[in-house]
């Protein structure tokens, strides 16, 4: 009798979701653009397949990524393919997030805005995105630290 062991990619809905939304992105090790919910927490990046279930493609916990750029490596586009909007960084591979399309003009814009953000493409779209990430990477700020001293976590001042 054979016995196999399978692991159900499920995960509870968090309650401290900072962000989610739908958003695409390809990898350093698989060029093609896909499109998942994403939900970052204060302890990672979840990529859902879709908005209400729990079942889930990855995880990208935040204490593996190394850094979060704004789009620098355009080697891996394919031709005719629209340029990432920014970069994350791991040990393993690098996530290519966002589609920098041209932003709509004209009558119709603000409703090709909104569908921007249901389809998970756009420079806006990936800002906000790249903007929540940053800011649940940054450390926290322990309470017992007066505002002057929060200031001056990384620059050094001389005693005069």
């Amino acid at each position: 009798m054979r016995v196999v062991q399978s692991v159900k990619n499920t995960k509870r809905k968090s309650s401290n979701i900072m962000k989610e939304g739908w958003l695409v992105h390809f990898s350093s090790k698989d060029t093609l653009r896909k499109r998942h919910y994403w939900r970052l927490d204060s302890k990672c990046i979840t990529l859902f397949q879709n908005d209400t279930g729990s079942k889930y493609y990855k995880e990208i916990p935040l204490s593996e990524v190394l850094s979060l750029d704004p789009a620098k490596t355009f080697n891996l586009l394919s031709e005719g393919s629209n340029a990432h909007c920014f970069e994350i960084a791991t040990g393993s591979l690098v996530y290519y997030v966002g589609e920098n399309l041209a932003r709509p003009e004209g009558p119709g814009s603000m409703s090709a805005h909104s569908s921007m953000l249901v389809s998970g493409v756009g420079p806006d779209v990936a800002r906000m995105w790249e903007m929540a990430i940053q800011h649940a990477l940054m450390p926290a700020i322990s309470k017992g630290l007066s505002h002057g001293s929060r200031h001056s976590g990384h620059s050094k001042y001389k005693q005069s």
